[in-house]
């Protein structure tokens, strides 16, 4: 009976310190592990699963955000050092860095991009390269390769402000101007051929073939035919 009640003693004595070793590793703050003087775990990693526990490091745990991680970054769901060079998706992935492009980078300035909205930080996507201003810093091609506010590609420069009629009107003014010329030139040559025809005196085509067919059958029978295109010949008087 002694021996039974010197176990049962020795286990709840057992316990009782494993109970205070597992609370002694729970914690709120990080100042909670300093003030119980385990120095080895001086970090408070808040899980929001497996509760808050004293630890040397979280690197590695599980995360949501920077806060679970004691110190560390909260990087992809994962605590880590430092978040730099991994994938993100928007800031809040990179622990303090920028997302650029979907990669955690110190600043986007430089880096390469598709829109305004891999720049992050500096804002504006300059033919392809990440820029606080597009102005005058870059060739383009078409508006959308000048990303900043109110800025436009003229002449394969970009400027800020409209630079006037683009390119493509441009264009579309000669070509309407050439067009119009053509059609004046078209309906003068028109109206010139016709009013020739209608004049006295004028002779189509068709009338100079069937005069030269009348005179070649005439001369044919040694008939003597005067062309009716040119005037009789004057006869002298002797």
């Amino acid at each position: 009976m002694a021996v039974e009640k010197l176990i049962i003693i020795f286990l709840v004595v057992l316990s009782a310190i494993l109970y205070e070793a597992v609370k002694a590793d729970e914690c709120v703050h990080d100042s909670d592990c300093h003030v119980l003087g385990n120095r080895s775990r001086a970090v408070c990693c808040k899980s929001n699963i497996f509760g808050s526990k004293c630890r040397e490091s979280c690197v590695g745990l599980m995360c949501s955000a920077d806060f679970n991680c004691g110190g560390a970054y909260c990087c992809q769901y994962e605590c880590r050092e430092s978040c730099l060079n991994v994938s993100c998706i928007s800031d809040s992935d990179c622990g303090g860095f920028r997302c650029c492009n979907y990669k955690c980078r110190k600043s986007c300035l430089g880096q390469s991009c598709l829109i305004n909205e891999d720049c992050s930080d500096v804002k504006y996507c300059c033919n392809g390269r990440c820029g606080k201003k597009c102005t005058g810093q870059t060739t383009c091609m078409i508006n959308s390769e000048c990303g900043g506010d109110n800025e436009y590609c003229c002449n394969n420069s970009c400027q800020k402000g409209s630079c006037g009629l683009s390119d493509s009107i441009t264009v579309l003014i000669v070509l309407l101007v050439l067009g119009g010329m053509a059609t004046v030139t078209v309906v003068a040559l028109s109206y010139y051929c016709s009013h020739r025809r209608r004049s006295p005196g004028f002779i189509g085509a068709d009338q100079l073939a069937i005069s030269a067919t009348t005179s070649l059958i005439h001369r044919e029978n040694g008939l003597s035919v005067q062309d009716p295109t040119y005037p009789a010949p004057v006869q002298s008087e002797d």
